[in-house]
């Protein structure tokens, strides 16, 4: 796990400062390479072969040079195929078989990776630039792009740098902010920035060095599972998942995705720490600790209260450049700090929801899909929005789920338009929708879900590691039919086999904090001025008091945007 930048100019010092900055993705170690054309930059953590020979930027023997953020849980079985082809090792670290993979199959090595990455590929002799991020999106890379100059960075504030040194001004993009307050976050590949933008999900862009061309490619992966067993994928992820130099550990939140994973390891033989988050008010804590007791793991816990809360306040503000409307991003970071005391590498369960229909969103919309309009039309008065939508969208014949979806999923009091947003979304998505379920895995997921682990993770200085986005799991469960995942049948009967009802059956309460906000005298002052601000940008704003009962994601939403803004002296 590291930082990485780079840029299309031979600036060594512009490089450092930049790496420099996202310092805490990785204080193992640094390196700069840089020549006529182009600066790579990489801040490391070492996770595997935690000697020199690890040390990034890399270059392989046909001088190729790698900067690499991530974990590539097959690289053994890629190192073998690449050794029967010649390839030598001076390592035994990942990275070099990425390399030294790009070397022999070009970016068509990005198709064989099982694993978490985002990285940059220079290859000198074709003038090229290649950058590509991981199926899931679970690592992020953020890059700028104006048609001449290009530059990338795990994080936004290091491409802040680069804006510093080369007189670019940073302005809000008016039509993302726009969707950030609609959705909570902005869809990739925008971000609130102008000219700034995320790579998506399984892409990879060639950038011609010689006259800045740009080429972008998707990655697609088989959607035939190997298996029909749930319990035999997961094993095979999780132990894939604890492949490191370093200890690892596990977040238990006390809900169905941890669950199954720490069972998973018990049946595996491992025993690990575990960490958990105490949320005032919530017993999810309580079923956490019983879980850890159940696997033999050594639980530790931290109180969201306190200096705790006040301290995780101050530290996400430093740390968060794009903001997101999730209040569970301050509870994330004080586990994180509370992780980092004992571990470098925690597994976590990100990804169970979106593969396996977890949300009662989805029982709502599969009820109505199959029901008749007379049925459902006489009640129309007492249904929730999206309901009301949908309802109207199946008596009139039409497939508009992404109108449906975002109806369901918006942050904000309704006050905004939603018509260009689906424009532009209709735009890259094409005829790919199967489910409901694939607005989630495309956006929500990576754009707030996944950013938010990255967030909180790095922001110690330890990896975190998401075994349910693994391409065996998730071909396991795309083979499924709806029917038989929809609200996580095989994670259930799975983990009924080994526990009580009780804990498997119960609904998870969450990391969703809102009213502990209101604690930290800071946040009073500062929602105030947010409120404020956004008053000034989105007419007819309610009144603060009814957006504080009624839509207290659109509070936070508010304050992120507030805070990111101040820090980037766009206030």
């Amino acid at each position: 796990m590291c930082g990485i930048i780079g840029f299309n100019s031979n600036d060594y010092s512009l490089g450092r400062e930049m790496a420099d900055s996202i310092a805490h993705r990785g204080p193992d170690d640094w390196g700069i390479f840089s020549d006529d054309k182009i600066t790579l930059g990489n801040r490391r953590l070492a996770i595997i072969d935690l000697s020199s020979a690890g040390h990034q930027p890399m270059r392989s023997e046909g001088n190729t040079i790698i900067v690499y953020n991530g974990e590539i849980y097959n690289f053994q079985e890629l190192k073998k195929d690449l050794y029967a082809q010649g390839c030598r090792f001076k390592s035994d670290s990942d990275t070099e078989v990425i390399l030294n993979g790009y070397d022999i199959y070009g970016p068509e090595i990005f198709k064989k990776m099982r694993g978490m990455w985002a990285c940059a590929i220079y290859d000198p002799k074709n003038g090229k630039l290649y950058l590509s991020r991981d199926f899931f999106g679970i690592k992020p890379l953020f890059y700028f792009h104006d048609g001449r100059r290009l530059a990338f960075a795990s994080e936004i504030k290091a491409l802040i740098k680069y804006f510093e040194k080369n007189s670019i001004e940073l302005k809000h993009e008016a039509d993302n902010v726009r969707d950030y307050f609609i959705l909570g976050y902005v869809p990739a590949p925008g971000t609130v920035y102008q000219n700034i933008f995320k790579l998506m999900p399984g892409e990879t862009i060639e950038f011609n060095l010689s006259d800045s061309s740009f080429k972008k490619t998707q990655v697609y992966w088989d959607q035939a599972s190997a298996t029909d067993n749930f319990e035999e994928v997961i094993y095979e992820s999780i132990k894939k998942h604890l492949i490191a130099d370093v200890p690892v550990g596990i977040y238990l939140s006390g809900g169905i995705d941890s669950t199954s994973i720490a069972l998973t390891l018990k049946e595996i033989g491992v025993s690990m720490k575990a960490f958990t988050v105490r949320i005032p008010g919530k017993k999810d804590a309580d079923y956490a600790k019983k879980i850890a007791d159940l696997s033999g793991f050594k639980h530790e816990e931290i109180d969201f209260n306190g200096d705790v809360l006040r301290e995780t306040y101050q530290v996400c503000w430093q740390i968060l450049d794009e903001p997101i409307a999730d209040t569970s991003l301050l509870p994330s970071l004080a586990v994180s700090k509370l992780a980092s005391k004992e571990v470098k590498v925690v597994l976590t369960g990100e990804g169970g929801d979106e593969l396996f229909l977890g949300y009662d969103k989805y029982f709502q919309f599969r009820k109505l899909s199959k029901a008749k309009p007379p049925t459902f039309l006489s009640d129309i008065k007492n249904i929730r929005p999206f309901m009301r939508r949908f309802r109207s969208i199946v008596a009139k014949g039409r497939n508009d789920l992404l109108g449906a979806y975002i109806e369901n999923a918006r942050i904000d009091p309704a006050i905004l338009s939603t018509k260009d947003l689906q424009n532009r979304l209709y735009k890259s998505i094409g005829n790919k929708v199967v489910d409901i379920a694939y607005f989630d895995r495309k956006m929500y997921l990576p754009d707030d879900l996944l950013y938010k682990i990255d967030f909180a993770t790095m922001a110690y200085s330890i990896e975190g590691r998401v075994p349910f986005l693994d391409r065996s799991v998730w071909s396991f469960a795309n083979s499924l039919p709806i029917d038989k995942k929809i609200g996580k049948e095989p994670l259930k009967n799975y983990l009924l086999k080994y526990l009580p009802p009780e804990l498997v059956l119960r609904k998870k309460e969450g990391f969703s904090i809102p009213s502990l906000l209101y604690l930290i005298p800071d946040f009073n002052d500062d929602i105030r001025k947010s409120y404020t601000m956004a008053r000034k940008m989105i007419p007819g704003l309610p009144e603060f008091d009814f957006l504080k009962k009624k839509h207290p994601r659109f509070i936070f939403a508010m304050l992120a945007f507030y805070k990111t803004a101040c820090k980037f002296n766009l206030v």
